[in-house]
């Protein structure tokens, strides 16, 4: 009894599951929908208005760290994933509590039966107990950047480098409170460079405390 649509799913009056799903007949509570498409998972499940499934499975990216909002831009072209802290932010709007976490998938119920689960904690960071996909990104108070986790590109097989995630010169790497006239100088002028070319306004990089003065 099983029936299969080759049908490309997307977010749109023509291509939404719900409109793919109504020729079918089937109920608004059907069991199980599980949507995988590899980037556009998020606006899929969202654009899902008539059904209201019992369990539903969601992909997210596993590379995003547990905490980060991200949600990828709202194209099919686009295959980038959304983070499960954005998907599990919508399916409680949508009314479903999140139940399980595998690596890249998000299993919630339909809220009027997650009581019988007995979960005392179902927050993503209690549930989401692997995060081997992740890389780590920091820095040292010297601003040498340092990557901890996932070392490489998971599907495309391309080693991460700290090396080419440095973003200070050698020569600017130190505590600025160690500066002389100099360097103080010629970081102001790195700074203001680097804030010219990422087209942020001068001054506006957002930090722990007090801005650094021009």
């Amino acid at each position: 009894n099983v029936k299969t649509i080759p049908r490309r799913v997307g977010f749109g009056a023509a291509d939404s599951l719900d409109v793919i799903l109504d020729p079918l007949g089937i109920p608004a509570d059907f069991d199980l929908l599980s949507i995988d498409i590899d980037g556009n998972d998020y606006h899929a499940w969202s654009a899902v208005t008539i059904y209201h499934p019992k369990i539903v499975v969601v992909e997210f990216n596993p590379t995003i760290a547990t905490g980060v909002e991200f949600v990828q831009e709202r194209n099919p072209r686009v295959q980038q994933g959304s983070s499960i802290s954005s998907i599990n932010a919508l399916a409680r709007e949508k009314q479903y509590e999140l139940v399980a976490v595998t690596w890249n998938n998000a299993i919630f119920v339909a809220s009027e039966y997650f009581p019988a689960f007995e979960i005392a904690d179902n927050s993503i960071h209690a549930l989401r107990d692997d995060s081997s996909g992740v890389t780590h990104f920091f820095y040292g108070y010297d601003g040498q950047v340092f990557l901890r986790g996932q070392r490489s590109m998971i599907w495309h097989g391309v080693p991460l480098s700290a090396a080419m995630a440095q973003q200070l010169p050698v020569s600017l790497r130190g505590s600025p409170e160690d500066f002389g006239p100099v360097r103080s100088t010629l970081l102001k002028v790195y700074r203001r460079l680097r804030c010219i070319a990422q087209r942020v306004p001068w001054g506006a990089s957002p930090t722990r405390g007090s801005t650094p003065k021009p």
